[in-house]
């Protein structure tokens, strides 16, 4: 998808449904807008900043959150399928019923347990 239709989609989503939680997250220099229960099936959201977002019913579907912040985020029926987690800060993220490929969330840091969802933390 190229990034013209991305952004169209994101705007589209933001606009249309003003009852949703929109949440702007940074990802190194670039400001990025994700919306609750909005599509990002396969982005690239490495490194990005979800510190506190409320994205309950998120489709993350083979997204890369590699290294991403997700400390005290609210991930409730989040799809998770296929999305990569190496390294993310998930410590107290409620991820209650969130979909994932294989039931947990593999190789990532924990200081408070998240809820909802078994993990593997990362080994150095």
């Amino acid at each position: 998808m190229d990034i013209g239709k991305k952004i169209k989609i994101i705007l589209s989503e933001t606009f249309s449904s003003p009852s949703k939680s929109s949440f702007v997250a940074k990802q190194g220099s670039k400001s990025i807008i994700l919306q609750e229960g909005g599509d990002y099936e396969g982005q690239d959201l490495r490194g990005i900043d979800l510190r506190g977002a409320r994205l309950d019913k998120i489709n993350l579907e083979n997204a890369d959150l590699s290294g991403a912040l997700l400390t005290a985020a609210s991930l409730k029926n989040a799809n998770l399928k296929g999305a990569k987690l190496d390294g993310a800060e998930v410590s107290n993220a409620d991820f209650t019923n969130a979909i994932t490929s294989d039931g947990k969330l593999m190789n990532v840091h924990v200081t408070i347990p998240p809820k909802g969802i078994d993990y593997e933390i990362k080994k150095d």
